[in-house]
């Protein structure tokens, strides 16, 4: 007799292998940041897609189109590709510095070639 957490260790491999899966015929990136675990973690405590639990499935069907449309899905666990995703990494680094408004970054001075929006 299989015990319950040897079930469960088996069934978390399934879903790795169909997370991966998924990218791979979809022509997706997994986020090189998290990877995927938390989300396989988070499906077998919510037994739903851990971004969106009114979304039955992990990984769902409604993930390709908004890899399609926005770059990534929902739960920011499949990208376009990795130029996408660093794009998309690169603008939040940008905001959170003050970089994109010609601002000074966190503790110096603005970078040379931009203007200072108080003079």
């Amino acid at each position: 007799m299989v015990s319950k957490a040897k079930q469960l260790q088996e069934a978390k491999q399934l879903k790795r292998l169909e997370v991966l899966g998924w990218a791979m015929i979809h022509g997706m990136v997994i986020n090189p940041s998290k990877g995927y675990e938390q989300y396989v973690e988070n499906f077998f405590t919510f037994h739903a897609c851990p971004c969106d639990r009114r979304r039955e499935f992990c990984p769902c069907p409604e993930s390709v189109a908004e890899v399609k449309e926005k770059g990534c899905c929902l739960c920011r666990l499949f990208w376009r590709d990795l130029a996408t995703f660093q794009m998309t990494l690169g603008r939040k680094d940008e905001k959170s510095t003050g970089e994109e408004s010609g601002a000074a970054p966190r503790g110096g001075e603005p970078k040379p070639g931009r203007r200072s929006a108080a003079k």
